[in-house]
């Protein structure tokens, strides 16, 4: 692993019970039973238990080959706070010596499982298993971007991209994922291997987690936390923190499926100014080289790129480029000769068996992928890539990444492995497929930062453990443009009417938002609309556009014509203004949102998580919280009327302005084409007061640098709670039922010129006390809201409630 490994904080010391077999009755002495707990069993190797209840629980015959069960007795030392544990395992016949250490503090657990080697083993049977017990009831968290569920109790969770004719992109759509999960019984585990293998939650026995891994090898961590989000933090801490986008990529970003020329480009900018609509980033997506992948501008295409760029950096617009990690054979793409004769002689490829460049098909052409294992070849690709990245380019869409399948028989049962790609490093596509990810998105953070520093975006459509460090969001890839689930695995069809095979619409965006911030990817953006069957129906593109808006990315673009002003009629585009500019308007929200889950704390939290005790919010898996105030409920389908469930709490209607008390069921909420449900309860948001144009610094347009300092605001007191922001203020409320003390700290030079207080009762007789001041504050009182204006330095107010409304 190349990645950095932190030691993880666990608060209280980890027991762990080691159960023998039936005749193995263990045994302590007093001092060591205040730690551990010693049973006679016949079915667990490790328990784990936190305060007189069993958390995690390893079943037998834990950690053996596919197909083989414990021989013999079981063998434990154990020495401080490390168990070693040996014994055998039978496969075909066959004896497996097996070593498991695990290790625990007041701050960190691990285990360390090694085989003796797998050769002699049927070439299909090479899989380190594992069962984990799964009790009735308990729901499961992670293992990446799933589109189809939050809840993984009941799938299978392959680890790699596998052929699957069964769906129609002939794929199975696991582009990212990862070997961790978390459960609801207070547990997380993460098994830290870039190898092939699979998990079934559940699936083919209820009672059990079971997972297998391509290698004899295993190293993992075991968290036990009550806060799920404590178990994210822990999994960051080792795996390394988010990148985390430049300010200008919270902007708005657009992009055309292809660019004929810069009058093109320069049509969109000018269009969009002119619409009065937000736009900080135009990136060129393919085709824009001479050939595949060149990296360089065709001059045919864009003869002055140089130009060009400066041309867009003057209306406040900064670019960057799509590429991948192919260069594609000469004999149809005469442009890449000279790179690709070079790569060959240099063996700069992955090779095939024969020992010649590996030529796959992908889809524009048939290429050899770059063998990142080489240093050599990873020098030279950089320099490759710095090429559109000199010319002012401050980012890469990394598209591609998963050419390298292992071709994974068992969970499928048609397919067998190939092992047709030979790397550098002498490793194989079983072990290659996710690091392979990893590496290719590592040199292109690499070749950026040499020449922008921290000022790279780069949004990747795969990624691994690990992965989030290299870049700087993720895009889900090519989903359908419509509302569809996501069924790409499923054998029946969704609650929606979805049939099986379908890689999914909206419903599968928000899916992978929520997913990929449990896994610690939490800069999403999908491409507005989706990508596959071109330009997306009027409805779509609506609930689309809004639930961009409360997205960490908001990237518009994909294939067909997406140009509201070309396609579709001014409600559209009068959608489209409305949330490009409230996504921009929240940018102080939104951005110290984002630095907080730099830190490991999600951005976009499933309900399910959030009130994590409450099952009914398992029935609405599309709901989410937006940062720390804003509950989402996105309308997923093609109608206004929509079934909403908020929590325990008092919430307000952004929309209706009601304030309703949870749990409650909104049933049939009325939701027009141009609203997306959204609610805040107890705490605050910050907006800037005056919408920029562009995020770029420039002359002559409003930018982010001239307006970040006037600034609005909404407090929610319904509760307590404490907000800070990337900008220094910080809003604070302590009190309940009718009165309490608000605090506000403004940095010096910056003001809120407008702050909106509303109160869970009503304000007709509300008394409102600078207590700064010492004096009643002048303010505008209507309903439950107090509006105040002008707030600079800090403030000490008391709130007193008028009577219940």
């Amino acid at each position: 692993m190349i990645y950095k490994k932190s030691r993880i904080s666990i608060i209280y010391v980890l027991t762990f019970i080691i159960f023998f077999l039936m005749q193995s009755c263990g045994g302590s002495s007093e001092k060591e039973r205040q730690a551990i707990s010693i049973k006679t069993t016949t079915n667990l190797l490790i328990s784990i238990r936190k305060r007189g209840k069993n958390i995690f629980e390893m079943l037998k015959p834990g950690f053996c080959p596919m197909g083989g069960k414990i021989k013999g007795d079981i063998t434990i030392w154990k020495n401080s706070n490390t168990y070693k544990i040996k014994y055998k395992c039978t496969v075909d016949g066959k004896e497996k010596d097996i070593e498991v250490r695990l290790s625990y503090s007041d701050d960190e657990s691990q285990f360390n499982v090694k085989s003796s080697p797998f050769d002699d083993l049927d070439v299909e049977k090479r899989y380190l298993i594992g069962d984990i017990n799964l009790r009735a009831g308990e729901h499961i968290w992670g293992f990446g971007e799933n589109f189809d569920s939050v809840e993984n109790t009941g799938f299978q969770r392959p680890m790699q991209l596998e052929i699957a004719p069964w769906s129609k992109s002939g794929l199975n759509e696991v582009h990212l994922p990862i070997p961790f999960y978390i459960s609801s019984r207070g547990y997380g585990f993460f098994i830290d291997s870039y190898s092939e293998g699979e998990w079934d939650v559940g699936y083919s026995d209820p009672s059990t987690i079971k997972f297998q891994f391509y290698t004899n090898e295993l190293k993992g961590y075991i968290f036990l936390e009550e806060d799920p989000y404590e178990i994210i933090k822990k999994y960051i801490e080792i795996t390394g923190k988010p990148a985390l986008p430049p300010e200008w990529g919270f902007g708005i970003l657009w992009w055309r499926d292809e660019y004929d020329n810069e009058d093109e480009i320069m049509d969109d900018i000018n269009k969009l100014r002119e619409l009065d609509i937000p736009l900080s980033v135009v990136w060129i997506d393919a085709p824009w080289e001479t050939g595949h992948n060149t990296y360089d501008y065709n001059p045919v295409q864009f003869p002055d790129p140089w130009g060009m760029i400066t041309r867009m950096r003057n209306k406040g617009v900064l670019t960057f480029n799509w590429i991948t990690e192919h260069i594609n054979n000469p004999s149809k793409d005469p442009a890449t000769k000279p790179y690709f004769d070079y790569g060959v002689k240099h063996n700069f490829f992955v090779k095939n068996s024969a020992g010649g460049p590996l030529i796959l098909p992908w889809g524009r052409g048939n290429g050899a992928i770059l063998d990142f294992t080489n240093p050599e070849a990873s020098k030279w690709w950089r320099s490759l890539v710095e090429k559109p990245l000199m010319a002012g380019g401050y980012g890469f869409k990394l598209d591609y990444g998963e050419d390298v399948i292992p071709y994974l028989s068992l969970s499928r049962g048609s397919i067998a492995h190939m092992f047709i790609y030979d790397f550098y490093n002498g490793e194989n596509e079983t072990q290659m497929h996710a690091y392979y990810k990893y590496l290719y998105h590592k040199n292109a953070m690499d070749a950026c930062q040499a020449i922008h520093g921290l000022d790279c975006f780069l949004i990747a459509r795969t990624g691994t453990i690990g992965d989030q460090q290299n870049v700087t969001a993720i895009w889900p890839g090519d989903l359908d443009n419509d509302f569809s689930w996501s069924t790409a695995n499923w054998g029946h069809s969704a609650p929606d009417g979805t049939p099986p095979g379908n890689v999914g619409g909206l419903k599968a965006a928000v899916l992978a938002s929520i997913n990929l911030n449990i896994v610690g990817f939490p800069y999403f953006g999908s491409d507005i609309g989706g990508y596959r069957g071109g330009t997306p129906e009027a409805d779509v593109m609506a609930r689309w556009i809004e639930f961009g808006a409360f997205s960490p990315i908001f990237q518009y673009g994909g294939a067909g014509d997406r140009r509201p002003w070309v396609v579709y009629d001014t409600k559209l585009i009068d959608i489209f203004r409305k949330y490009t500019q409230l996504y921009v308007k929240m940018f102080p929200y939104i951005y110290s949102a984002a630095l907080k889950a730099h830190e490991g704390y999600p951005m976009v939290k499933s309900i399910s998580m959030e009130y994590k005790n409450n099952e009914e919010t398992w029935k609405y898996p599309f709901e989410y919280l937006f940062g720390d105030t804003i509950l989402v409920a996105p309308v997923v389908d093609d109608t206004d009327r929509v079934s909403i469930y908020l929590p325990k709490g008092t919430w307000y209607d952004f929309y209706t302005e009601e304030i309703i008390k949870g749990p409650h069921l909104l049933g049939g909420y009325l939701a027009p084409l141009d609203v997306i449900p959204h609610f805040a309860r107890a705490g605050s948001i910050l907006y800037l007061h005056t919408i920029p144009q562009t995020f770029i610094d420039v002359t002559g347009m409003i930018t982010l640098k001239d307006v970040e300092k006037e600034l609005d605001a909404e407090a929610f007191l319904f509760g307590s709670f404490s907000s800070s922001y990337y900008n220094g203020v910080t809003i604070a409320f302590q009190g309940d039922r009718g009165k309490g003390i608000l605090t506000i700290d403004i940095p010096k030079g910056f003001v809120i010129k407008k702050f909106d207080l509303i109160l869970p009762y009503y304000s007709g007789d509300a008394k409102v006390t600078d207590l700064t001041e010492g004096s009643p504050l002048n303010g505008l009182f209507e309903g439950n809201k107090v509006e105040i204006t002008n707030l600079t330095g800090y403030h000490k107010i008391q709130i007193i409630h008028g009577v219940l409304k």
